[in-house]
């Protein structure tokens, strides 16, 4: 998955995930919910190593922790590889 700049020119798609990560080690998210509905949800961050760890309560009872590993990082451009 690559993530660009906010301001950055994309073709109409469906769904895409929107990262925001803030240095404090707050994110916020666009989550998918089964039924195609998107919201936006406030989360947390964390970077060990390669491996960048988001918590956030999306549609379910209990937050999710989606994990990536970081495979390239600019300052317009985030490349990640989602682990399973």
């Amino acid at each position: 998955e690559t993530f660009v700049a906010a301001s950055e020119k994309l073709p109409i798609a469906h769904f895409r995930r929107s990262l925001e990560l803030v240095a404090d080690g707050k994110a916020r998210v666009l989550c998918l919910a089964p039924n195609d509905a998107h919201a936006l949800r406030d989360g947390t961050w964390q970077l060990a190593g390669e491996v960048l760890t988001i918590e956030v309560k999306c549609f379910g009872p209990q937050p999710e922790a989606l994990k990536y590993s970081v495979e390239r990082a600019s300052a317009g451009e985030l490349t990640l590889r989602p682990l399973r």
